[in-house]
């Protein structure tokens, strides 16, 4: 085995080492030990199509809202499967609400 190949294992050995008895090189220094910072954001909760559907403008409010959802599956007719893919969109512009449907 030539000297390259001894002190290539010799340090992957210590590399090894090292990283399972978590060895803290720099803990003579004295840092501060780093807490990741603790962010506490709120959950969103998304409007249901039927939540948008149902809102209305209030004195002086302007709702705008709009939902989309498809879908796709296989039905089978005759022993042939057949394909099914439906698309609904809703609008509701200030309370008109409008919704389309588009498929088979």
């Amino acid at each position: 085995m030539n000297k390259f190949a001894v002190v290539f294992v010799l340090a992957a050995f210590l590399c090894i080492t090292v990283n399972a008895y978590d060895f803290q090189p720099f803990d003579a220094f004295g840092f501060p030990a780093f807490t990741p910072l603790k962010i506490n954001i709120p959950k969103i909760k998304p409007l249901t199509p039927e939540e948008i559907k149902n809102l209305k403008p209030s004195d002086g409010s302007v709702v705008n809202g709009a939902s989309v959802s498809s879908s796709s599956s296989y039905e089978t007719v005759n022993g042939v499967p057949v394909r099914k893919d439906i698309t609904k969109i809703l609008t509701n512009n200030n309370g008109d609400v409008k919704e389309y449907t588009y498929g088979n």
